[in-house]
């Protein structure tokens, strides 16, 4: 079945996310009263083997509560509802991502995200809105993690993308060039997962290839987006047009944009709906 945007919510936090407020029950009730078709729970993701970031989410061993109360409000004629977790990207718990929570425990769909690094100035990691300061090098790493996450084929979408912002608080070339670095790695892992319909004239994926500590995005068939004026709020997952560029040593380089504006709603609005079964 397709949903257009407005039907669907599905980076969701409830009372179980210890930042976030409510109970299932009130979600699934607002839902409804909203015209919503599709509400998706991702409650920030315990993880077994560490105290990882306990002041932001439910304890481990909630997880089988959190999973039996979503799982209560399945079958709804009128709302369809998932089972999902928004799970920090950090390199060793990929197992658990997807042979527990996909595999064992059943969740419907995962959701990334990158919250923390460490902080230059004393290597202590810190919520990126608490660094200091954030030199090209460390946004380098994030788009790196980001994109990693994006690559591994795990996630349905990326929350909140422009997060390093928070550590860099200008709108330049960087950040303008990393932006596209994530952009345009939604683009091909959603190619990849989804192929286009014919009218997007959706290509394969470009291909990323690392050179050091610097990451070249070398230059796929179909033409790059525009870039916005401001950062953006969320990363698309939705097939689309593409970018291109080259980083160097200088730092992050931003490709020239070769599509105008009004190309961009026509080719978004054939491929911005959501399927699931």
């Amino acid at each position: 079945m397709l949903y257009s945007p407005s039907q669907v919510n599905l980076h969701t936090h409830s009372f179980y996310c210890r930042h976030g407020k409510g109970t299932i029950d009130e979600f699934v009730q607002q839902a409804k009263a909203d015209g919503l078709k599709l509400l998706g729970f991702s409650e920030h993701c315990p993880l077994p083997d560490r105290e990882y970031q306990k002041g932001n989410r439910m304890d481990y061993e909630e997880l089988p509560a959190y999973e039996a109360d979503v799982r209560s409000y399945m079958g709804d004629p009128d709302l369809k509802v998932l089972l999902g977790a928004e799970c920090d990207w950090l390199p060793g718990e990929e197992s658990f991502y997807r042979d527990e929570l996909l595999g064992n425990r059943g969740y419907d769909y995962l959701i990334c995200s990158v919250h923390h690094m460490a902080d230059p100035s004393d290597g202590k990691e810190k919520f990126l809105q608490y660094l200091t300061w954030m030199p090209v090098g460390l946004i380098i790493d994030y788009v790196d993690l980001y994109t990693a996450a994006l690559d591994s084929g795990m996630f349905l979408f990326g929350c909140h993308p422009d997060l390093f912002l928070a550590g860099h608080r200008k709108w330049d070339a960087e950040a303008k060039a990393a932006s596209r670095d994530i952009i345009q790695c939604a683009l091909d892992t959603a190619c990849a997962r989804n192929p286009c319909r014919p009218t997007t004239a959706c290509a394969s994926p470009t291909r990323y290839v690392s050179s050091g500590r610097w990451r070249a995005t070398w230059a796929s068939p179909l033409s790059p987006i525009p870039m916005p004026t401001a950062p953006s709020t969320s990363a698309s997952t939705v097939p689309g047009p593409s970018t291109s560029r080259r980083s160097s040593e200088s730092g992050f380089q931003a490709g020239k944009s070769r599509a105008t504006p009004s190309d961009l709603p026509e080719a978004m609005h054939d491929s911005s709906r959501l399927a699931f079964r």
